[in-house]
């Protein structure tokens, strides 16, 4: 009896034995595995993150384009002008605004660390600068002022640095011109020629938008600046 005892308490302890090792390797294959699904959740949000940013600022950038090619047209403003908007409201969203609303963030941070600086100073620039820019030229059309002021131009001869064809028309110059980029504002039809041969003087009507930015609103020509005689010329192509 004795020995039928010692004899199934050794095979007890070999069993155990045996079993040891493959209960502490199912433990580690299973750390091993919520690690695995720790560090892919973490990856995915990260990604998905990354997915958002990218697809708001893309969507800006493109909104951003529609809005200052359809708007600044109707502007008083130049280019350069524009370019120097999307500059500074691309700095102010860098510098300013987006660090201030991720400084107690850790989304923000870790998107930034993600994207690199370098490509996140870019999509600021480009996304959130040039959409900016063309809300401003939205806003400042969409509340322009129902008044309007006008500007009186003498009119020169033809302008040298356009020559333009029978089927274009003729570009004018004009005396003390405060917009000569404004080719449009002086381009007419030849059958306009014999009136401004006539008449001698163009007026300009502009109204004050929302931001204090110009909107062109129609031209005419006159015989004087007090536009007592004054004609409408729309402009050569557009519905004005």
């Amino acid at each position: 009896m004795t020995q039928i005892k010692t004899s199934s308490k050794r095979n007890t302890k070999q069993n155990v034995r045996k079993n040891t090792p493959n209960k502490a390797l199912k433990r580690n294959v299973k750390r091993t595995n919520n690690a695995l699904k720790k560090t892919s959740n973490k990856q995915s949000n990260k990604n998905k993150l990354f997915d958002i940013y990218l697809t708001i600022l893309l969507m800006g950038l493109f909104f951003g384009v529609l809005m200052i090619v359809y708007f600044f047209p109707d502007h008083i403003i130049k280019l350069s002008t524009i370019t120097k908007m999307i500059l500074l409201i691309g700095i102010v969203l860098n510098l300013v605004a987006l660090p201030l609303g991720f400084k107690k963030n850790k989304k923000g941070k870790t998107l930034i660390s993600e994207i690199g600086t370098v490509f996140y100073i870019l999509l600021n620039f480009f996304g959130g600068g040039v959409f900016i820019t063309g809300l401003i030229l939205m806003l400042n059309f969409a509340g322009r002022s129902t008044e309007t002021h006008s500007e009186h131009y003498k009119f020169g001869g033809k302008d040298s640095h356009y020559r333009a064809s029978s089927y274009s028309g003729v570009v004018y110059t004009l005396e003390n011109n405060k917009n000569p980029e404004e080719v449009d504002h002086r381009w007419f039809q030849l059958k306009n020629i014999s009136a401004i041969t006539k008449k001698g003087f163009l007026e300009i009507k502009y109204s004050s938008g929302l931001f204090g930015i110009d909107v062109f609103e129609e031209r005419g020509i006159t015989s004087d600046i007090n536009g007592s005689d004054y004609e409408k010329i729309p402009l050569i192509g557009s519905g004005y």
